[in-house]
């Protein structure tokens, strides 16, 4: 996916996708979009620490608590 116009429905797919084809260990977020709760969730429960970063004034509250850890 290129270009600066990522959907998020795009990259929480990929982002379980990724998890269920074993592509990484561990997810790192860099969103505050509440959108990636649930691909939160499921990479989750698939065993894989998911830790999200907040830029500015995007964050999530809720995405927060779902994460293994935020920032």
């Amino acid at each position: 996916m290129a270009g600066a116009n990522i959907d998020m429905k795009d990259l929480a797919l990929d982002m379980v996708k990724d998890a269920f084809t074993k592509q990484y260990d561990e997810a790192i977020i860099m969103t505050g979009d509440a959108d990636l709760i649930y691909a939160v969730e499921i990479v989750k429960r698939l065993g894989y620490p998911t830790h999200a970063v907040f830029l500015g004034n995007r964050f999530s509250l809720e995405l927060a608590y779902k994460a293994t850890s935020g920032v």
